[in-house]
């Protein structure tokens, strides 16, 4: 997908993907001067970084 139906796709702006971009934060392919990204990469990245819950947390705790 494009850059601009990311940013439809994320629900963010364009300059947002951008951003993440520059800062290598998100994963996308580049020919020439455009940028493409997999929408299963997408998905991947968007789930990579799940927040643990107070009971997460409380059994790692507990595992210590």
């Amino acid at each position: 997908m494009t850059a601009d139906e990311c940013a439809l796709y994320l629900g963010v702006s364009l300059d947002r993907i951008n951003h993440l971009v520059v800062e290598r934060e998100i994963p996308y392919y580049k020919k020439g001067s455009r940028r493409f990204f997999k929408k299963s990469e997408i998905n991947e990245w968007m789930t990579s970084k799940k927040m643990l819950t107070n009971e997460e947390i409380a059994a790692k705790a507990a595992q210590w």
